[in-house]
């Protein structure tokens, strides 16, 4: 009664407010499905090594990367790449690019990207970490990801070339979840 009196009053309000709601449920829903209070962060696991883990509002601490190793100079050590790329997963999943993990380009230089689709580019914005120059992308991901989880999110590469590497976050999160 209250509402259609106000309606009727304030008709402008009253679309203007219907349609802000109709905004909040779509914007919201577009979330991925992993989105409930998601929080990416930096911690050392039970061997000492630090690793990048996924806080979920449900409860469980998912490792999505460990930072293995020390080959690289100074200041990347492997805490600092772990605070790093955590900050950085964490700023994509908040602005809504964080769909896929991705091995592009970026710079000349082979990277680990965030993105909502395959054939997203690598921009500044979404790099994750950049690999070795010489490694090999494929192995390099084997060997700092949950093995289950790749097998899981692993998007298949239509184009056939083996660095277009791909992982659909949420499926390998909710493989690793499984521990």
């Amino acid at each position: 009664m209250i509402l259609k009196l106000f309606a009727k009053e304030f008709p402008v309000a009253a679309v203007s407010i219907a349609s802000l709601t109709a905004f909040i449920i779509t914007a919201t829903s577009d979330q991925p499905s992993y989105a409930q209070s998601t929080n990416f962060s930096c911690d050392v696991n039970k061997d000492g090594v630090p690793t990048t883990y996924v806080l979920r509002k449900q409860g469980g601490k998912i490792p999505v990367i460990s930072w293995i190793s020390s080959e690289f100079p100074p200041p990347w050590t492997p805490m600092q790449r772990c605070l790093e790329v955590s900050e950085r997963l964490q700023k994509n999943y908040d602005n809504g690019t964080l769909k896929i993990l991705k091995v592009g380009s970026f710079n000349k230089q082979t990277v680990l990207c965030a993105a909502m689709n395959t054939s997203d580019p690598c921009t500044n914005n979404t790099l994750l970490f950049t690999f070795k120059p010489g490694s090999k992308p494929e192995e390099t991901l084997e060997r700092i990801l949950d093995p289950r989880g790749i097998e899981a999110g692993k998007i298949l590469n239509q184009s056939g070339d083996d660095s277009a590497i791909a992982i659909n976050l949420k499926l390998y999160l909710d493989s690793t979840a499984l521990k």
